[in-house]
């Protein structure tokens, strides 16, 4: 009797402990529910369209709604969208054998999590968004202003013409020899030229588009002094966040970060706001190109060293970083191309290391392309270069 009365007990207990755990099994399934719930609600739905119709007008393509039809249908825009249109079609070519080598040699990159630094860019979305498409976030530094958007609405016939003729001159270096000229964006991209042309977030727009992104948001932002980035109500300021995904794929959201910024170690000090805003982010790799010799000089070793420190990989011409800061046996370099010396402009900063280590390694592949200040290609260098844990 004694045995049936502990059984019974047991079997009772064993029931109880089980029918509890399965209450907190339920219980921590709808926490997760909510949770889960809680991080879709605070995803922000952009619902705002004319930021693409304005950006499909600036790239000379034909808006899908009436917004600006006024534009649409003058014919100083009729005229820029035929030439753009053309010069891109020209182009497409080359950007599809950019995005071809992208897709083997830099398919590790591409693999990984975080974001793509490009400091001293301009505004060249263009070749960070080929070489490295699956990444969420750009980081873009420049020394050119953000700019505002174009007021078509206030703006005559004649304004609009030399607005789109300007607009149309500013892609041309960067469209043919791969980089922009610093002196001409000092007029190009400062409204010098044309008064409502007068930052990087025209060419931002254009390139965008024509990479066939889908705009969902501008925002204009401000750094505070503690290194927080928030909205700013005017774009009078230093730092635009653009957000896009690719046309059909609404959810797959991706940001653009653009700031204008000097990177010399009196502006880029571990104190400034921009500095650490930047430490922050996510960034595993970094994109630098025509970056005119800069970081080998003494006075921009802040940003050489945040580079360093930050990066998993590093994709570079010669105008980057020095070599000399790669071979100390924590970094893998894959060489591309070819090396013989720098343009005239910058002969002083030849680099007769890199120059031996092209020439006895027989790993350098092939680059069926031209980029950077040597944009022709069989002359054109290019380094990927990977920290080894």
């Amino acid at each position: 009797m004694m045995k049936k009365i502990v059984y019974l007990f047991l079997t009772s207990l064993v029931l109880l402990v089980s029918c509890d755990n399965s209450k907190k099994d339920e219980k921590e399934l709808n926490v997760q529910k909510d949770t889960v719930k809680i991080k879709k609600e605070e995803k922000k739905e952009y619902k705002n369209t004319y930021y693409d119709a304005l950006a499909s007008v600036m790239s000379g393509i034909t808006p899908t709604n009436d917004t600006l039809k006024e534009v649409i249908q003058s014919q100083a825009w009729q005229t820029y969208s035929k030439n753009i249109q053309k010069t891109w079609q020209d182009k497409s070519s080359k950007f599809y054998i950019l995005k071809e080598w992208a897709k083997e040699e830099l398919k590790k990159a591409n693999q990984i999590d975080g974001g793509c630094f490009y400091p001293f860019a301009g505004a060249d979305i263009l070749h960070a968004a080929l070489f490295f498409p699956a990444f969420e976030s750009y980081y873009m530094i420049g020394l050119e202003p953000v700019g505002s958007l174009p007021p078509f609405s206030q703006m005559s016939e004649e304004e609009m013409k030399e607005y789109f003729i300007s607009l149309e001159k500013s892609m041309y270096h960067i469209l043919n020899l791969s980089f922009f000229r610093t002196l001409s964006m000092k007029v190009d991209l400062t409204g010098k030229r044309v008064e409502e042309l007068n930052g990087t977030i025209h060419l931002l727009l254009v390139f965008l588009k024509q990479l066939d992104y889908k705009i969902k948001d501008i925002q204009p932002m401000v750094l505070t002094s503690d290194g927080t980035l928030t909205p700013s109500d005017t774009f009078n300021t230093q730092a635009v966040r653009i957000v896009f995904a690719p046309q059909g794929n609404a959810q797959a959201e991706k940001e653009l970060f653009y700031f204008s910024a000097d990177l010399s170690d009196s502006h880029f000090t571990p104190n400034a706001p921009l500095y650490k805003w930047l430490q922050k982010q996510p960034i595993s790799t970094t994109f630098l190109k025509s970056a005119s010799y800069l970081m080998h000089k003494n006075y921009f070793s802040h940003i050489r060293s945040f580079i360093l420190e930050k990066s998993q990989f590093v994709l570079q011409d010669d105008s980057g970083i020095p070599l000399r800061f790669f071979t100390d046996g924590h970094w893998h370099i894959q060489l591309y191309g070819s090396y013989t010396r720098p343009i005239a402009l910058f002969k002083d900063w030849y680099q007769k290391d890199l120059y031996d280590l092209y020439h006895s390694n027989e790993k350098v592949k092939p680059l069926p392309f031209g980029i950077g200040y040597k944009y022709r290609e069989g002359e054109s260098t290019l380094m990927l270069i990977e920290k080894i844990q």
